[in-house]
Order: structure tokens, then C-alpha cells, then sequence
């Protein structure tokens, strides 16, 4: 018996490269994304996707999965309704790097349009990130733990007044911004 196939998943700490998902610049590249993550085990493992601007609604990352944009643009899909383009939850070691993501807020809906979503997550990486026109929130890493944020930067943000925010500054760059509930 010969071997005709291998997939991402038969090798452990595999590079799945989103292209081979069939991901393209042209319309919406969500499911060739969610198939390349899930395509890779549960460790040590990287996306890699090619030098372009992808448009999605949302895609869940897995624990010990790093998102390597490799200076590509997501951009969120028109006419999402309240989704993050890229999320996890209740996992660990996660890592989104090296790329841009577009909210493309004049052409989304809701309150919870945004960046990236980190629910009840351990371990989180973001680095050499940039954040435009994003409709609501950049970052939200709701209920997570060991946040390592570097060399993020954020324009054109945001549906609420300076009043309703708090701000983590390093001495060149904003790094967060928490939005706060009036009560």
C-alpha cells in the first residue's frame, strides 16, 4: 500500500498554508481559513497566510495555534452583524502575528463588530499587529489571563465617546483600549 496524501493534520507542528484551502483575494475566504486551522493537530501549530487582503466574517482559533498573517489584511465581510473576525475561546496558547486587520465599519453592523475576541483564554500572544476602522473593539480578551501585547497599533476606531474609555499607553504607542459600561 502506497501513500497518495498526506494532510496537515498527519504531521505534528504542521504549517498550514491557507492558500492550499483554497483561500483567494476574491470573496469571502472565511471557510478556506476555518478549513486550514482545523486542519492542524491541537500542537504547536502555525497558519500561514500569503501577502494579501483576505475578507471574512469570523474564524475560531484552537488551542496552541499561532495565526501568522505574514503581513496579509483581514477585512471584515460587508454585512457582518455583531461577529470579531478572528476569535477563541476557552483555550490556550494562542497567537495572532505579523498582519492588518480591517473592520470596515461603514459597511458592518452591531455592538460587538470587532478585531479579535479572546474569551476565557490562557496565554495569549498579539504582536506586530494594526488595527483600522475597526467598527467597535480591537481587542477584547474577555476573562483571559497572560496577555503578551507588543507593537499594536489601532486608527480610526471605535462607535463610542473618549468619556466611555480607558487607556493602557506604552511612552510611544496606544497599546488598549477598554471600553467601560455606563451603569
Amino acid at each position: 500500500m502506497s501513500l497518495t496524501k498526506v494532510t496537515y493534520s498527519m504531521i505534528d507542528g504542521a504549517t498550514a498554508n491557507v492558500k492550499d484551502f483554497g483561500a483567494s483575494s476574491s470573496g469571502d475566504a472565511t471557510s478556506a481559513i476555518q478549513a486550514a486551522i482545523d486542519s492542524l493537530p491541537d500542537g504547536g501549530t502555525v497558519i500561514c497566510v500569503p501577502n494579501v487582503t483576505y475578507t471574512i466574517s469570523q474564524v475560531t482559533l484552537s488551542s496552541n495555534v499561532t495565526l501568522n498573517l505574514n503581513g496579509a489584511t483581514f477585512k471584515q465581510l460587508a454585512g457582518t452583524d455583531n461577529k470579531t473576525m478572528v476569535q477563541a475561546i476557552n483555550e490556550n496558547n494562542v497567537s495572532v502575528i505579523n498582519g492588518s486587520f480591517d473592520g470596515n465599519k461603514t459597511n458592518v453592523t452591531g455592538n460587538l463588530a470587532g478585531g479579535v475576541l479572546f474569551s476565557g483564554c490562557n496565554n495569549i500572544t498579539l504582536s506586530d499587529l494594526s488595527f483600522v476602522d475597526i467598527r467597535r473593539i480591537c481587542i477584547n480578551a474577555a476573562s483571559s489571563s497572560r496577555i503578551n501585547v507588543t507593537n499594536v497599533s489601532a486608527t480610526t476606531v471605535g462607535i463610542r465617546s473618549e468619556e466611555h474609555t480607558s487607556e493602557l499607553q506604552s511612552h510611544l504607542n496606544l497599546v488598549c483600549r477598554l471600553l467601560l459600561e455606563k451603569k
